[in-house]
């Protein structure tokens, strides 16, 4: 619904807070910057491990 946020959407960083991540990359000169909680941890498991991403993922529901 316009104007209001799920759930996991309410949990995540604030806009204010992702800009001081990614200037303090940009000042780093940083070629590729990740910024999650959990969600940085897949995108290693998948570059480390892809069969087992996939499997993983296929047992989740994700929405």
């Amino acid at each position: 619904t316009h104007g209001k946020l799920d759930p996991t959407q309410e949990k995540g960083i604030t806009p204010e807070a992702l800009a001081v991540k990614i200037l303090a990359a940009v000042e780093q000169g940083k070629d590729e910057v990740l910024i999650g909680g959990k969600e940085v941890l897949a995108v290693y498991l998948k570059r480390l491990w892809p069969g087992l991403y996939s499997r993983f993922i296929r047992r989740r529901a994700i929405t």
